[in-house]
């Protein structure tokens, strides 16, 4: 790892991956839990948070090291959801909203599956992050406007998370 991002060695070739975000980026390091190991969140602030004193609607994504920056991104390539989110945004095709990475750990597989992990996950979520993110930043704290998304295992269990919590999600 260096300055320029990391060193990506897939199919025998060696290349810098540098880091790319659009719009800003809170980070919250090392957030600990019960019974889960501590994680990073990446928060993505919509354009104008700063400027306009209003809540916004709040998107909880799995896998945030993958969401927003290639170098962190487990496979070189992010999801663009920095971009994605700008653009549509921008275009007033979606409202305004904060979207935030959670990072995965060596347990994920265990975390977004039915059992003792995944229950302990889904109330971290629920019972550490969301109050976090909820003191730290403008947000709309109701159900209808509070999403939880994700991509293969990690949007099964979103899908999961919004059954066994449809009071939050």
């Amino acid at each position: 790892v260096n300055e320029s991002g990391i060193i990506d060695t897939t199919e025998g070739v060696t290349k810098a991956i540098k880091g790319q975000i659009t719009g800003t980026v809170k980070y919250h390091r090392n957030v600990k839990g019960d019974n889960v190991l501590s994680r990073d969140l990446v928060v993505w602030l919509p354009p104008n948070y700063i400027e306009e004193e209003r809540s916004y609607p709040v998107v909880y994504m799995q896998d945030g090291q993958n969401i927003f920056d290639p170098a962190t991104s487990s496979y070189g390539t992010d999801w663009a959801i920095d971009e994605t989110c700008d653009s549509l945004i921008k275009a007033g095709k979606i409202p305004a909203v904060i979207v935030v990475g959670i990072y995965n750990t060596n347990d994920r597989n265990e975390e977004y599956h039915p059992g003792k992990k995944g229950e302990n996950y889904m109330r971290y979520v629920v019972e550490t992050i969301k109050p976090l993110i909820d003191s730290h930043y403008r947000t709309k704290h109701d159900r209808e406007n509070t999403i939880v998304g994700g991509s293969s295992s990690g949007g099964t269990f979103a899908f999961m998370m919004a059954w066994e919590y449809p009071d939050v999600f």
